[in-house]
């Protein structure tokens, strides 16, 4: 199994969070690199269905204002993630969503996805098809390909219908938007929610 330092560089050579590596590899995740709320599903829920009707270019300033925010020590009941005995595809895609605060009803909220779907994912029962996974990717701020290689599909082709892409860019923007939620706070994740709605929300 490769060094922390080596994924650390692998994670710069694949344009990856250093965080998602160590979850992709099955490495131990220290406490510090988990969500700074432990359990925030609800909030990040909250803050997403506020920027639900949101434009592209507005969830992209909202962003920016969570990543503005001062960062804050995390919550006391963090805890590490163990390694994985084996990494393989469905306890790493849960890892991967575990470390952005979305459960498994989320994710099929945010992508029109049946919760079977996802948990089928989660546990590595099945892998839908390509279109979905790119979808479920982009909403967890991931690229498609990377995902469906991770489920042993390698030589996928990515989708290419403009408004399946266009659905993808809309996914895509919600999905940055909750890996900059991940270093937030409580009080903090509500002020991103309230400033979601200040800018057209309207959190259905």
């Amino acid at each position: 199994m490769p060094r922390d330092g080596q994924l650390l560089e692998l994670a710069v050579a694949l344009r990856l969070r250093h965080v998602d590596v160590l979850a992709i590899a099955g490495h131990e995740i220290p406490a510090a690199l988990t969500p700074a709320e432990f359990r925030a599903h609800r909030q990040v829920e909250a803050v997403l269905r506020a920027a639900w009707s949101c434009s592209n270019d507005v969830i992209a300033e909202l962003c920016e204002y969570a990543r503005s925010l001062p960062r804050q020590p995390g919550s006391d009941d963090r805890k590490s993630i163990p390694a994985l005995a084996e990494p393989t595809f469905g306890p790493v895609f849960g890892r991967l969503m575990h470390l952005r605060n979305v459960d498994r009803r989320l994710l099929a909220r945010i992508t029109g996805s049946a919760e079977t779907t996802v948990n089928m994912m989660m546990h590595g029962a099945r892998v839908p098809a390509v279109e979905r996974v790119f979808g479920i990717a982009a909403a967890l701020g991931l690229r498609g390909d990377d995902v469906d290689a991770m489920a042993g599909h390698p030589n996928s082709v990515p989708p290419v219908d403009a408004p399946l892409l266009k659905y993808l860019a809309a996914f895509q923007a919600l999905g940055e938007l909750v890996c900059a939620l991940v270093p937030l706070r409580s009080e903090q994740l509500d002020a991103v929610a309230a400033r979601a709605k200040s800018l057209g929300g309207d959190g259905r």
